[in-house]
């Protein structure tokens, strides 16, 4: 029942920062309905998983703590979502969550993750960097991936072959993120 209710209501979000704001701030108002939220960005390979995706990156943006006890789910479902205007949010939610973790001086508003949420934060972030999709996902991924391998040994190398390899053939802005961590990394 509230999923639906929730399906309908995302049918009136396009993907103005607008219309996600609104959405974004219902939410957060009413944060029951963030597990509903995420359960369709996560299984919703369509315009409403998107939409439901672009929503939950405001409200993270907005309120980072409302997705701290629903970190077991987001980890376990970033390498279930298809659509590139699914992805492209959760690699940036994934960025924040990860730029909050490695760069809080103290342990206030710090998101609690795991090593299993880092590993699959991991996994999804090399699957997005690697694949076919667009830059912006893949750009975040770099990000991440630069916080992670501050932690996991093996993940600078790995990063930095892969920069390595692909950047010449990369979109002019690829090249431009590629280059700027090939710098931090060398």
């Amino acid at each position: 029942m509230v999923k639906t209710q929730l399906k309908k209501q995302l049918d009136y979000v396009d993907s103005t920062r607008k219309k996600r704001l609104e959405m974004a701030r219902k939410i957060i108002q009413n944060p029951k309905l963030l597990p509903h939220l995420l359960e369709l960005a996560l299984t919703e390979n369509d315009v409403t998983g998107s939409r439901a995706a672009w929503v939950l990156e405001f409200v993270v943006k907005e309120t980072p703590h409302l997705l701290y006890p629903q970190l077991d789910r987001f980890c376990d479902g970033l390498n279930e979502v298809i659509p590139d205007s699914s992805i492209r949010p959760l690699a940036k939610i994934c960025e924040i969550l990860l730029t909050s973790y490695y760069n809080s001086r103290s342990g206030k508003d710090c998101p609690p993750l795991t090593s299993q949420h880092k590993t699959a934060m991991t996994e999804a972030c090399f699957d997005w960097l690697i694949g076919p999709g667009k830059v912006a996902p893949k750009a975040y991924s770099m990000q991440s991936l630069l916080l992670l391998g501050r932690e996991i040994g093996w993940v600078h190398p790995q990063l930095k072959g892969i920069l390595d390899q692909n950047h010449a053939q990369g979109s002019p802005a690829y090249q431009a993120r590629a280059r700027q961590l090939l710098k931090k990394l060398s």
